[in-house]
């Protein structure tokens, strides 16, 4: 189950040990219901119970929505002290904007609708996903050329219609079983989850895109209103050339595993505007050389509140995270 609360710098979510309340029976529905509200809903032997912060918002309590006398209430407060691993929302540092890694991943199956609308409402600055081209030539949403790794599909997604994708489930992922029949989405689908949300869409191209199809891809951001608001990613700097030839106001960010100081003139000749460089090899020389060359910085992926600190003081501009712990305040 899930809680939700804030400490006056931001929203936090925190699991149970990603376990039922109170023990092994009853079933849980992970499902925010309102963080402007503090609040959250889920079901335990059947009782719809509501969680709400505490009046010095160090924590949540626990109320059945019929009865605000329940046993529950105690019995959580016990499990919660032994077992609770917390989560925040990365709002409170304003020099650096969070990109939620295929979507709030930590807590629903990475890439799909869910996990786009959780970390909407986690109020993260941007959501990054994944783009593969179907056989007729819609984008849809997946991180891997092969449909095997977390669907109940078999082979590569180029060779399959939309309508053969749309007919498989999602089978991996986190608190699958609260997200059952869970789809793979288009594009279209999960702009639609930015627009709603007001959060900036990050594109991985996975394909490696020919001219043509970085005209699709610009296409399809144009037609949803998003080609100023959103920013599409790759490793090979080329596909970044050809969505440049598409729009000049698209931002592009070219992904490197490792830096050497040759990346800025390959980024400038490519009119790239982001250096995503893996955190491993995210130098403060690197980040300097970056910024003295009017290229921004994106680091990834760092899911401790540590890493996180470290690299803010770098100066980097944003930050990929699957999730970020309560580590500090």
């Amino acid at each position: 189950m899930a809680y939700v609360y804030s400490n006056g710098e931001g929203a936090w979510i925190g699991y149970i040990n990603n376990t039922k309340p109170g023990g092994s029976s009853g079933d849980v529905l992970i499902e925010i219901d309102s963080i402007g509200n503090k609040r959250n809903l889920y079901e335990h032997n059947g009782v719809s119970w509501a969680l709400n912060r505490t009046a010095d918002n160090e924590g949540p309590i626990v109320d059945d929505v019929s009865s605000v006398n329940s046993p529950l209430s105690v019995e959580f407060e016990s499990y919660k002290a032994d077992n609770a691993t917390q989560f925040r929302v990365p709002n409170v540092y304003k020099s650096v904007n969070f990109f939620a890694h295929r979507g709030a991943r930590m807590i629903a199956p990475e890439n799909t609708i869910h996990a786009f609308e959780k970390a909407g409402m986690l109020k993260y600055w941007g959501i990054e996903t994944d783009i593969q081209q179907t056989s007729d030539g819609v984008w849809v949403i997946y991180h891997d050329t092969t449909l095997d790794t977390m669907s109940d599909g078999t082979g590569a997604i180029k060779y399959k219609t939309l309508a053969e994708i749309k007919a498989l489930n999602i089978t991996v992922g986190v608190n699958l079983a609260y997200y059952p029949n869970s789809k793979i989405p288009t594009l279209e689908e999960y702009l639609v989850i930015c627009k709603k949300y007001g959060v900036t869409p990050v594109i991985e191209d996975k394909v490696y895109f020919t001219q043509a199809q970085a005209d699709s891809v610009v296409a399809v951001l144009r037609k949803n209103n998003m080609l100023e608001k959103a920013i599409i990613t790759s490793y090979n700097p080329t596909s970044l050339l050809y969505i440049r030839n598409a729009s000049k106001v698209l931002q592009t960010a070219l992904a490197l595993d490792s830096w050497v100081d040759t990346n800025i003139q390959v980024m400038l000749d490519n009119g790239i505007d982001i250096a995503g460089i893996s955190s491993g090899s995210c130098t403060q020389v690197a980040v300097e050389l970056c910024h003295s060359n009017n290229i921004s910085v994106a680091t990834f992926t760092l899911n401790t509140m540590a890493n996180i600190k470290t690299f803010i003081a770098r100066g980097v501009d944003f930050i990929y995270s699957d999730s970020i712990n309560g580590e500090v305040t």
